[in-house]
């Protein structure tokens, strides 16, 4: 899935997130990534991944276990089996940091050179896979379990899905927020201004992005049928953008059309048709 056309909808989910449960979970879970953030700032030195990204995939993949492969926590003592497999190239045992630089740079986020928010929702979605959006309808656990985005619906299992089953992992995002939290020099930033902050959200599904890189017309977003909580989202992806682009696209077809001109004998062919059908209907 394209980062330009998922760039919006991120920023709106982030800018009304709200951590709802698993409070003591994201707390503990965000604490123990920080204690370890000289080792993921170590891998940050060699991808250019920000640490607590690294720290937060570390979490969701392997439960913040050294021992296992960042890819999706297949032991260290041999390649990886389950999806992605065969992996790292080379011969094990494996480092966790070896480890950690192959699957970032297999998804070539080492090519990645800034990281706002939207940005990070967009990588962790793409590392965990699009099944969730593409054919569940609903927003991934693996970035909003936790939060108010998030209600129930997982894959138990590769491949095997739950639509009662409710995730007891902490989500990527919520965790994003702890660790911004705790740690003063860790600047959330993000293209349309947004901020976790229910009270005063911005107003990030109409503001203009930061990035001038990445498009952010009405062309460039989309998503409008993603369910959150059993409900749809408010404008998630600019709905009402698109509507608005549609009147300009139409105003942009009349423009300089002469309507005084071309309308007068546009109306007298319509009446000359009109009464052409109303004469052999009654004759």
């Amino acid at each position: 899935m394209r980062f330009d056309t998922l760039a919006r909808e991120y920023a709106t989910l982030w800018d009304n997130m709200e951590v709802t449960r698993l409070h003591r979970s994201i707390e503990r879970t965000a604490d123990r990534i920080i204690e370890n953030r000289s080792r993921y700032e170590a891998i940050q030195a060699t991808t250019g991944v920000p640490w607590f990204v690294v720290g937060i995939i570390h979490s969701l993949e392997t439960g913040l276990r050294f021992d296992r492969h960042l890819h999706n926590g297949d032991p260290l003592t041999a390649k990886t089996r389950l999806v992605p497999a065969g992996r790292p190239l080379g011969h094990a045992p494996f480092t966790f940091e070896q480890s950690c630089q192959d699957a970032l740079c297999m998804k070539s986020y080492d090519k990645i050179p800034a990281w706002p928010v939207e940005r990070i929702a967009w990588a962790l979605e793409n590392y965990n896979g699009w099944g969730y959006r593409r054919y569940r309808k609903i927003l991934s656990p693996y970035l909003w379990s936790g939060s108010n985005h998030y209600a129930r619906g997982k894959y138990v299992a590769d491949g095997k899905w739950s639509s009662t089953a409710v995730s007891t992992q902490s989500g990527g995002m919520p965790l994003l927020k702890a660790i911004a939290d705790k740690c003063p020099d860790v600047q959330i930033v993000s293209m349309f201004a947004a901020t976790p902050d229910p009270e005063q959200p911005s107003p990030a599904s109409n503001a203009s992005a930061s990035e001038p890189a990445v498009p952010t017309g009405a062309a460039a977003v989309g998503g409008a049928g993603i369910i959150s909580g059993g409900a749809l989202l408010a404008d998630p992806a600019g709905v009402t953008s698109t509507a608005v682009a549609v009147k300009s696209n139409a105003s942009a077809l009349l423009a300089g059309v002469d309507l005084v001109t071309w309308g007068v004998p546009l109306l007298i062919a319509v009446a000359v048709l009109a009464f052409f059908y109303w004469s052999r209907k009654n004759g």
